[in-house]
């Protein structure tokens, strides 16, 4: 378990105290540190209590710095990696006092984020940040990708993700762990054919639409099939936790429609052809959940998908016109079925 202390200049001659820790934290750090965060945010996407508690620490390793001044807590930041293999990191809830603002510890932390991730063996590291020019991340060797997504890579390195995704490797198809959060945020970082990556949560492919998330994107979908006790199932290649797709299944709520289960999925590029095991996957899975109905929303522009769902047995049985709109173009969305039981 990481517990590093470093003591580092800041502007103004003021020594900033950094503490890494690694989740689970205790009691009084949970304490101390979610008192920090609610000066900026009622909550975020991941559970702050659950993660410090070491909810997910079984397959990510969630690392969190404090910056002290006077040792006083004036700011704080946190990386997750998978514990197994690591090749993408995510940076999240980057926060600092007002009072303590300007004095570059943003910039301070974060970097040494990086090097926690580059030494565990990442090559890319992304986090989500609203677009602004001269972004403090851009010090520290952060570039835009596209709308709220930001990515640093390995010094050395120029586009780690060729290899990540790369045609050829094999495939195993695993039900989803909190490691794989980081592979989630980089797979939809990329620029995917399919315009919907799930109809229901919102998620849409960023060669088409500016993203407004990133890490956020998987706790998004987690949180919300783990409420209606769904499943979520993932695409590995050839490192462990490196995500080349992943599908889902949620039943619907109780009582009138438990009946029903609507499911959807996404693929990298290079693997399409893989998205229909995926979905034969959670084929299995609704039967065993007693689910009668399976359902799925599919864009008229995402032919491939389309094909996938037909190849689990689902057909169409209506349209919604101007579902979607994309760039004032209204997109027609299709609803397929399938009787399972």
């Amino acid at each position: 378990m990481m517990n590093q202390r470093r003591l580092l200049e800041l502007k103004d001659k003021l020594k900033l105290e950094v503490v890494v820790l690694t989740y689970p934290i205790s009691p009084d750090r949970q304490i101390q540190l979610i008192e920090l965060l609610q000066q900026e945010w009622d909550r975020t996407d991941v559970d702050w209590l659950q993660s410090m508690r070491g909810m997910y620490s079984d397959t990510l390793h969630t690392h969190v710095a404090l910056g002290l001044i006077d040792r006083k807590l004036v700011a704080t930041a946190s990386i997750a990696l998978p514990i197994d293999h690591p090749e993408v990191a995510v940076i999240e809830d980057v926060m600092t006092l007002k009072t303590s603002r300007g004095l570059g510890i943003a910039t301070k932390l974060t970097n040494h984020l990086l090097q926690i991730a580059w030494t565990a063996g990442c090559r890319s590291v992304y986090l989500g940040n609203a677009f602004r020019q001269n972004s403090v991340y851009e010090r520290v060797g952060f570039k835009r990708v596209s709308g709220a997504i930001m990515r640093c890579v390995l010094p050395g390195q120029s586009d780690p993700e060729i290899t990540f995704y790369a045609s050829g490797q094999p495939t195993t198809i695993r039900s989803t762990t909190w490691g794989h959060l980081p592979g989630v945020a980089c797979l939809l970082a990329q620029p995917l054919n399919s315009l919907v990556v799930d109809f229901n949560r919102g998620l849409v492919s960023s060669r088409y639409i500016s993203p407004l998330r990133c890490v956020s994107n998987f706790t998004v979908l987690w949180y919300d099939v783990q409420a209606q006790a769904g499943q979520i199932v993932t695409l590995i290649g050839a490192v462990p936790n490196r995500v080349l797709g992943l599908a889902s299944l949620t039943p619907q709520p109780s009582p009138l429609r438990k009946h029903i289960g609507v499911i959807d999925g996404v693929t990298h590029d290079n693997y399409s052809a893989d998205l229909t095991k995926l979905l034969e996957r959670l084929v299995e899975t609704a039967q065993q959940k007693k689910i009668q109905l399976l359902q799925a929303y599919v864009s008229t522009t995402d032919l491939k998908k389309e094909e996938s769902f037909k190849a689990i047995g689902l057909s169409t049985v209506t349209t919604f016109s101007k579902a979607i709109l994309l760039d004032n173009k209204p997109i027609t969305v299709k609803l397929m079925q399938r009787q399972l039981n």
